[in-house]
């Protein structure tokens, strides 16, 4: 019997009409793509899952799936007023080594050490914010991603 791959259009001479067969070609089950395409489409641009990743390593997986949740966060503003209070910070940083390096050409090294050191602080504190508020927003967005998964994957109420 004759049957037409629907995933990539082969046609197999040899089909046999089993329930689980498979596309010599893609590999694809007859049976699952004719499910899947009987199936409503579902928002796929909003929910980013490992069926859309490419067959990269799982670390390139998990940089589009956190790049793709960045891309469509739910708290842009939380976002650019913490990456604001870093540039601050960053800012606070470099005005604190100037003053340190300010200090240890005019000969006052005590003050010069303690500026270098705030200085030195303030860049580590900086860094750290920026991480800890991209992962509690982070945080949020997987949140509303797995919801909405589990929303849309529920049973459905009538």
């Amino acid at each position: 019997m004759l049957r037409t791959c629907l995933k990539c259009g082969f046609g197999n001479q040899q089909a046999t009409g089993d329930s689980s067969e498979s596309c010599p070609k893609c590999g694809a089950i007859y049976s699952r793509v004719e499910m899947a395409l009987r199936e409503p489409m579902r928002n796929t641009e909003t929910r980013p899952t490992r069926a859309r990743f490419g067959g990269g390593s799982n670390e390139e997986d998990l940089r589009y799936f956190v790049s793709t949740l960045r891309e469509q966060t739910a708290c842009p503003n939380f976002r650019f007023w913490t990456f604001a209070f870093f540039i601050v910070l960053v800012a606070v940083g470099a005005f604190a080594l100037l003053w340190a390096v300010g200090l240890l050409f005019s000969g006052q090294m005590l003050f010069g050490v303690f500026a270098l050191l705030m200085a030195a602080f303030t860049f580590v504190f900086a860094r750290l914010w920026q991480e800890v508020a991209a992962m509690a927003a982070d945080f949020v967005d997987a949140t509303l991603v797995v919801a909405r998964s589990n929303q849309s994957s529920g049973p459905q109420r009538q």
